[in-house]
């Protein structure tokens, strides 16, 4: 089965969106309120979502600070604002959601996040 050019693009913008987040599928699913196996299925192209589910899944991005662009042109844009790359720096650095065996705070991450800017400057 060949998968169309424009078929990939959405699938490829979300799921780029929700790694830079650092959700699961099971986090992402339950952010928006649908089925964890709903969101599973688009992402591997077994399944569709409806323009409800789309429109929450953007609008859920949009107010954590990523932009999704992949729409208006062949290329796919993800763009993470302060806000994002605060939440992505605050979830790394949280050791309880790390497997068991790697549950050792990182050092680098804290010089990180002090150099992001205030969320008043977005």
């Amino acid at each position: 089965m060949q998968v169309l050019f424009e078929q990939i693009k959405p699938v490829m913008a979300l799921r780029m969106a929700r790694a830079c987040l650092g959700w699961s599928q099971e986090e992402l699913a339950s952010q928006v309120g649908i089925a964890k196996t709903t969101l599973a299925r688009f992402e591997t192209l077994e399944g569709g979502l409806t323009v409800e589910q789309l429109t929450r899944l953007l609008r859920l991005y949009h107010q954590m600070g990523v932009a999704i662009e992949f729409i208006t042109t062949d290329d796919v844009t993800i763009k993470a604002n302060p806000v994002a790359l605060r939440h992505a720096s605050e979830r790394l650095q949280d050791v309880t959601l790390r497997r068991a065996d790697r549950r050792k705070p990182k050092g680098l991450l804290g010089v990180i996040e002090d150099d992001l800017p205030p969320d008043d400057e977005t």
